[in-house]
């Protein structure tokens, strides 16, 4: 009786999905936009031609992103004469907020991907187990020939030529049915190679055999490298937008000029890869539309067209394209086994056991191939090989295209995302305002303000020659050095020989301190003398009493100039009038009071002159 059932079991053909349907409708036009064939068939270089231009797509936009942001950015950094005050607060919020729909959008991209992993995944199982199914149908064949050529034939050569040549003397027409039964089981060994050989030479030709093991090979191979490039390219994405976040929030300048570099490399590889995505996801959406022609078409060198179709489709009541050679393999080895049977009842009556030897080894192996011919007519039924083919299609063409596509949606939003946080970036960063270390004065203005001036400080009940000391300009360093020129009076007649002392007050002199100086102002050292050069009026009202002199000033503001010969002329004419010096000690009196630059002081810049006494009368 035959295994293999006339009536192959319904099986649900794989349909394609809507997706596969949509990307298939996509145009195919060729470069003179003339309508292509739109049916999956990579070795026609016209639709290699139609993908290309479908891929073009992404890519020409790529560009001319790219040239409106060159123009936008050259624009912008020219133009710098642009002094009006920006709130940068709002774009930076929206900046912030922005960055992370754009790191919503790429999570997008890791569930295509994990989608995309998994189908691939399948479609790895399901062609692995076609691969295991034809191996086991060519090892069966092989299997079956060895044991009909090796154990069958030779263990019955030796009954045949051994035992069996001896008559029974008692039964002659024993004797004559093991020989004819013998001569049968020869027979059918021919018979069943020769059937057997027909199904062997097709599926395990040596010179053209059935090989899907690249298929499973490949799959892996590709999926162990594209699944973690993918992941590391969306997870440097997401760190750029972070990037972005942390520096809008922190109001950093250099991490948002780094965001912009950062961005532009993302804004490029994410349109590259959405064209990559678009020519993959409408290839297998063509491919997926109608599988089947093209892969009997792969095959056809292979096995014939009526073979694939069999396995492919299994349509019901289609007759196994195996069944005759399967049928006539399975009678040939059911006589034989049957033939076995009448010799060993008839030989075991009649001659001994250690001459039957062989016949024991016949009989096992005769049992064993007809397990074998059952295991290998259920291979070769469609069902197991149809159902493993419609899980390789609805994974490719169901889990590994929606991932492709969903891949293809998150590159394009990305891009469109990072297209406008680097235009809004751009566009904050580049009137972000470098805060001065150093307050700008009008270079034609003759004064400077007090706040720039860096005073020493003295410590209150130091003796009258310890500051003196420390505050000499030019000549006596302290801890600290001034970097301004020292204040001076916008008249005549301040500085004079007492108050000179109430400047030494002014910076931080005790009363008593003040008094005893102002007292002794005429018996100042040398060194005293030279601290007149500062020339800072006092401004602390506590000391009106030290310093009786300027009681009519205390609330005049303290000005500073940029150097002036005149004041200290009448310095020389007016606070040293009443003194009796000679004319030796007077010159040097006056070049003390004069200082290192006689009197005159460094400009800020060419534009600002020295400025003159007779320039405040």
């Amino acid at each position: 009786m035959s295994l293999i059932s006339q009536q192959s079991q319904s099986q649900v053909a794989y349909e394609p999905t809507l997706w596969a349907k949509l990307f298939h409708s996509a145009p195919h036009v060729n470069i003179t936009f003339h309508h292509v064939d739109s049916r999956f068939n990579p070795e026609n270089d016209l639709y290699l031609e139609s993908l290309g231009i479908l891929a073009s797509v992404p890519a020409a936009w790529l560009i001319a992103t790219l040239v409106v942001l060159l123009i936008y950015l050259c624009t912008r950094c020219c133009d710098t004469k642009s002094t009006k005050h920006r709130k940068s607060r709002p774009i930076r919020c929206i900046l912030s907020f922005f960055a992370l729909v754009t790191a919503a959008g790429l999570a997008g991209g890791f569930w295509g991907n994990h989608v995309l992993h998994g189908g691939v995944t399948e479609f790895e199982k399901a062609t692995d187990n076609i691969v295991n199914i034809v191996r086991r149908i060519q090892e069966m064949s092989r299997v079956y020939n060895e044991v009909l050529q090796k154990d069958i034939e030779q263990n019955m050569n030796r009954l045949y030529d051994g035992p069996f040549q001896t008559d029974i003397r008692r039964s002659p027409e024993s004797h004559l049915q093991i020989m004819d039964n013998s001569d049968y089981i020869f027979f059918n060994i021919s018979e069943g190679l020769k059937a057997m050989d027909e199904i062997r030479f097709t599926v395990n030709d040596p010179k053209n055999r059935i090989d899907f093991r690249h298929l499973p090979f490949w799959a892996s191979t590709l999926e162990k490298y594209r699944w973690p490039i993918t992941m590391a390219l969306q997870a440097i994405f997401t760190l750029f937008c972070l990037l972005l976040f942390v520096g809008a929030i922190v109001h950093s300048r250099c991490v948002l000029i780094l965001f912009s570099v950062c961005g532009l490399f993302s804004i490029i590889f994410l349109w590259l890869l959405a064209s990559v995505y678009t020519t993959a996801a409408v290839a297998l959406a063509d491919f997926c539309f109608d599988p089947t022609p093209w892969v009997m078409h792969v095959m056809q060198d292979k096995i014939s067209k009526d073979i694939s179709s069999y396995y492919l489709q299994c349509a019901m009541g289609k007759e196994n394209p195996f069944e005759r050679p399967l049928s006539q393999s399975q009678k040939a080895i059911n006589d034989i086994d049957r033939q076995v049977n009448v010799i060993s009842q008839i030989a075991r009556q009649h001659y001994s056991v250690s001459d039957l030897e062989p016949l024991e080894i016949l009989e096992q192996k005769t049992e064993e191939t007809i397990r074998l011919m059952g295991d290998l007519g259920l291979s070769l039924r469609c069902e197991p090989i149809f159902k493993s083919y419609s899980t390789a299609l609805v994974s490719v063409c169901d889990s590994g295209l929606f991932g492709l596509i969903i891949l293809l949606i998150s590159s394009a939003i990305s891009g469109f995302l990072f297209t406008t946080l680097v235009w809004c970036n751009s566009h904050t960063w580049i009137y972000f305002k470098h805060k001065g270390r150093y307050i700008k004065v009008d270079d034609q203005d003759p004064y400077m303000p007090l706040s720039t001036i860096e005073r020493p400080r003295i410590t209150p009940g130091l003796a009258a020659g310890s500051i003196s000391g420390i505050g000499t300009y030019g000549q006596h360093r302290g801890p600290r050095t001034m970097h301004t020129p020292p204040q001076t009076p916008p008249y005549h007649g301040t500085l004079n020989g007492h108050s000179a002392m109430g400047a030494h007050v002014a910076y931080g002199a005790t009363p008593a301190a003040s008094a005893t100086l102002a007292g002794h102002g005429h018996h100042l050292p040398h060194h005293s003398k030279q601290m007149s050069n500062i020339g800072t009026l006092g401004r602390n009202p506590q000391l009106h009493h030290a310093t009786t002199g300027y009681r009519g000033m205390d609330n005049l503001p303290a000005t500073m100039t940029l150097g002036r010969r005149g004041h200290y002329a009448s310095l020389r004419g007016g606070g040293l009038s009443g003194s009796k010096l000679d004319g030796g000690h007077h010159a040097d009196h006056d070049a003390a009071l004069l200082g290192p630059n006689k009197g005159q002081y460094a400009t800020l810049s060419k534009q600002c002159r020295t400025l003159e006494s007779s320039d405040f009368y």
